[in-house]
């Protein structure tokens, strides 16, 4: 009977040095054990790697990503983080910076509207305000311009604007009757309906006040699509249209389409030929132009298309 007490006794004294061994970390670093995790936010990775060995922790990177707290090369994120109790032995995820995040905006014009949001979502942007205009020869839903421009960088998701050629399901209107209107008032009122001046022609008469309307190429009250060309003859008295020296005033408002537009005015006459103009400008704006001409001449406008004229003027 005492052999089997002093036995029990052994064992049971047996166990609790075994407990004791573990706790104390005589048989090694027990799995109960914890450590601290450091701060390694700010720090680069090899800074990082020295902080969690010293603790008998892991390092694992994820993903780099941007960051506007900290430089690039530098932890912004850390998980566990700072200050948390984990086992000796595990993984601390840390972030690295790439630097600020920047978005480069992709080229859009001349794509289809309904490609732009793929686009620019591979560019991790969106898409803005949408403006459709008249664009005679463009086919509808093509971009004509966009804001901002192609190659720009940008700090922040700015979503990008773009306009639209559209040319399908145009409404009509009635062509007004300029017959007798200052030529200033009949182009006012063609830009305002969408109507496009596309030549003046001066006829040398005194039945009609100088620079009025004498005729239009499209007929008063006609149902007409939005965009459609009208021609006009505008009175030039007679006396002026026989000299040999002349000077013309000439007013051209800028279209609906593109934020800048490059507006461009060519001259023929007995002087050869030159360009008395070439800016770029916004829609909306009106070139107010005098030009001086040397006998027959005829004057060109361009807008944005350098090889077809917007309006032509003869004298």
């Amino acid at each position: 009977m005492a052999i089997a007490v002093v036995f029990v006794a052994a064992i049971v004294i047996g166990v609790w040095v075994l407990f004791r061994a573990f706790s104390s970390g005589m048989l090694g670093r027990a799995s109960g054990e914890v450590v601290t995790v450091p701060d390694l936010v700010g720090l680069t990775e090899d800074q990082a790697r020295s902080e969690v060995g010293a603790r008998q922790l892991l390092l694992s990177v994820a993903q780099n990503a941007p960051n506007d707290e900290q430089p690039q090369g530098h932890i912004f994120k850390q998980d566990p983080e700072a200050g948390q109790r984990t086992r000796p032995r595990s993984k601390v995820t840390v972030f690295i910076s790439l630097g600020p995040a920047s978005y480069t905006v992709p080229k859009l014009v001349g794509e289809h509207l309904n490609n732009v949001p793929a686009i620019l979502a591979r560019a991790r942007l969106r898409l803005g305000q949408v403006t459709k205009v008249y664009r005679e020869g463009e086919p509808a839903g093509r971009v004509i311009n966009q804001r901002p421009p192609a190659g720009t960088v940008l700090a922040d998701t700015t979503m990008v604007e773009v306009t639209v050629a559209d040319s399908s399901n145009l409404p009509t209107m009635i062509m007004p009757d300029l017959a007798g209107r200052p030529l200033s008032g009949a182009e006012r009122e063609l830009a305002q309906n969408n109507l496009h001046l596309s030549k003046v022609t001066y006829v040398g008469t005194d039945a009609q006040p100088v620079g009025t309307v004498i005729s239009q190429s499209v007929a008063a009250n006609a149902e007409v699509a939005l965009g459609t060309k009208v021609e006009l003859e505008v009175a030039m008295s007679i006396t002026t249209k026989a000299q040999h020296a002349r000077r013309l005033a000439l007013r051209i408002p800028v279209p609906p389409g593109p934020e800048r537009q490059r507006v461009k005015i060519k001259v023929f006459d007995g002087l050869g030929s030159r360009v008395v103009y070439d800016e770029q400008l916004s829609p909306g704006v009106v070139v107010d132009q005098r030009i001086d001409v040397e006998g027959p001449a005829r004057v060109l406008v361009f807008i944005d298309d350098m090889n077809q004229p917007f309006r032509e003027d003869d004298l």
